[in-house]
C-alpha cells in the first residue's frame, strides 16, 4: 500500500475509532428510564455517571497519557486504549448497581482518553499543514457522527432486542444489558484493522525550538508565554461546551418527559438533530477558519470560535421552551452546529499552532477543560436545578436553559480574550506554511 493511501486509510479507522468512542460514552442517555427502574438510580446518580464521573478521570488520564504519546509509539498507545474501554463498555451490563457503574464508566474514561491527542498528533505528521488540517477536520467529524449514531444506532438497537429479549424470564439479561455487552465488540474488531494498516510517522519538525523530548516545564513555560492565547481558548471551549453536553445528557429524556416519546423514538429525533448540527458544524466551522486564513482575514478567522460559542449558546438556552418537539430538535442543532463547530476548530487550530514536541500534550490540555467543564458540570447541575424546580412545568427546561445562559457570558469572555493572540498565531502559521 503506498504510503499517502495508507495514511488516510489510517485517518479512517481512527475516524471509525472516535465514532465507537463517542457511542460508547453517549449511549447511556439512551437507557436513563430503564437504569432506574432496573438499579433503582435517581437522575442526580444517572448525571453523575454521564458527566462528572466520565470526565473527572478522562480529565486525570489526559494529561500523563498525552505525554506519553508525545514521547512513545502512538499508534501502540491507541490500541492499547481502545482494547481497555472496549472491554470496560461490554462489562458495563454485568454491573449491578451504581457503584460498579461507576469504576466501569471511569475505565471508559481512562480508555478513551488515549485515543483523542495521540490520534490528532499522529494525522498532523502524516500530512502537509493544508492537508494535515482537512485531514484533522474530517477525524473530528467522524467523532461527531459517533455522537448522533449513539442516539440513532442506538434506539433502532433498542428497538430491536426489545423485541427479542425475554426480561420477565431473564432480568439479568434487560435489554440495557445486552446494549452495553454488544457495544464494546466494534472496538475490538477496528483495533486489529489498525494495528495491521497504521505505521508511526516520524515526528513533525520543531524549528529547533523545543527539545524532541521536552519535560512538562517546557510546556508550562510555552502556556505562560501565551496564558490569554491558551487559556481563552481552553476554559471559553470548555464553557461553551457546558450546555451542549447538558443536552447530549438529558434531551432525549426530556422529549420522552415532555412530549411522550419512547426510548428509540428519542433517538431517532435526538440523533438526527446531533447528525446535522454536530457533523455539519465540524466539517462547516473550521472550513469556514481556512478559508479566511487563506484570504489573509485573520481578525475575522480568530472572531469565529467566539461568535460560534455565543450564539449557540443562546440558541439552546431557547430550545427547552420551544412548544413543539420539533422546534426543540431544530434549534438545539442549529446550535450544535455552531457550538460543536467552534469547540472542534479550536482542537484543529491547536494541531497548527502548537508546537509538535508537545502537540499531544497540548490537545489533551483543551480536551481536559472540555471534559471537565463541558462535561463534568452540564448533566449534573441541570440535574440539580430540575430537582430544585421540582414545582415547574418543566424542570429539565429550566435546567438546560440556566446553564446555557451560564455559558453565553463565560465564552464570551474568555474567547473574546484569545482572539488577538489567536489572530497572530494563525498569522504566523499562515506565513510558515507560504515560506516553507
Amino acid at each position: 500500500m503506498r504510503s499517502n493511501a495508507r495514511a488516510w486509510v489510517t485517518v479512517v479507522l481512527l475516524g471509525l475509532l472516535y465514532i465507537v468512542s463517542f457511542i460508547d460514552r453517549t449511549i447511556l442517555a439512551l437507557l436513563v428510564q430503564p437504569l432506574k427502574a432496573d438499579l433503582a438510580l435517581n437522575d442526580v446518580q444517572l448525571g453523575l455517571l454521564f458527566g462528572t464521573v466520565f470526565a473527572l478521570f478522562y480529565a486525570l488520564a489526559s494529561l500523563p497519557i498525552a505525554r506519553i504519546a508525545d514521547r512513545t509509539n502512538r499508534k501502540r498507545l491507541i490500541m492499547v486504549g481502545v482494547l481497555f474501554w472496549s472491554v470496560c463498555t461490554a462489562a458495563s451490563g454485568f454491573a449491578r448497581n451504581f457503584s460498579e457503574l461507576a469504576v466501569l464508566r471511569l475505565g471508559l474514561a481512562i480508555g478513551e482518553a488515549t485515543l483523542t491527542p495521540a490520534a490528532y498528533s499522529l494525522i498532523t505528521d502524516q500530512f502537509s499543514r493544508r492537508t494535515g488540517m482537512r485531514a484533522a477536520t474530517l477525524f473530528s467529524t467522524s467523532g461527531m457522527l459517533g455522537s448522533a449514531s449513539a442516539y440513532l444506532a442506538g434506539g433502532a438497537l433498542i428497538n430491536l432486542l426489545e423485541g427479542h429479549v425475554a426480561v420477565g424470564a431473564h432480568p439479568q439479561w434487560a435489554v440495557w444489558r445486552l446494549v452495553f455487552v454488544l457495544l464494546g465488540c466494534p472496538g475490538i474488531l477496528l483495533t486489529i484493522l489498525l494495528g495491521i494498516v497504521a505505521r508511526e510517522p516520524p515526528r513533525g519538525a520543531d524549528c529547533g525550538t523545543v527539545d524532541a523530548h521536552a519535560g512538562y516545564l517546557h510546556v508550562v513555560r510555552h502556556i505562560k508565554v501565551r496564558a490569554s492565547l491558551y487559556g481563552g481558548l481552553f476554559l471559553g471551549a470548555g464553557l461553551g461546551q457546558t450546555c451542549c453536553n447538558a443536552v447530549l445528557a438529558w434531551g432525549p429524556t426530556y422529549l420522552q418527559r415532555t412530549f411522550g416519546y419512547s426510548v428509540p423514538a428519542s433517538g431517532y429525533g435526538f440523533g438526527v438533530a446531533q447528525a446535522f448540527g454536530a457533523v455539519a458544524g465540524t466539517l462547516v466551522v473550521p472550513t469556514l477558519i481556512d478559508v479566511l486564513m487563506c484570504r489573509r482575514y485573520y481578525s475575522m478567522a480568530a472572531l469565529v470560535p467566539m461568535f460560534g460559542a455565543v450564539a449557540g449558546s443562546l440558541l439552546i438556552a431557547a430550545a427547552p421552551f420551544c412548544r413543539s418537539p420539533v422546534y426543540f430538535l431544530c434549534a438545539y442543532a442549529l446550535g450544535a452546529f455552531l457550538l460543536i463547530g467552534a469547540s472542534n476548530s479550536i482542537i484543529i487550530i491547536l494541531q497548527q499552532i502548537a508546537p509538535p514536541a508537545f502537540r499531544a500534550t497540548m490537545t489533551a490540555l483543551s480536551l481536559i477543560c472540555i471534559s471537565s467543564i463541558g462535561f463534568g458540570a452540564g448533566p449534573p447541575i441541570v440535574a440539580v436545578i430540575a430537582r430544585a424546580a421540582s414545582g415547574a412545568t418543566s424542570p429539565l427546561a429550566w435546567g438546560i436553559s440556566i446553564v446555557a445562559a451560564a455559558s453565553v457570558v463565560g465564552a464570551l469572555s474568555l474567547l473574546w480574550l484569545a482572539a488577538r493572540p489567536l489572530r497572530a498565531a494563525l498569522q504566523g502559521t499562515e506565513l510558515t506554511a507560504t515560506n516553507a
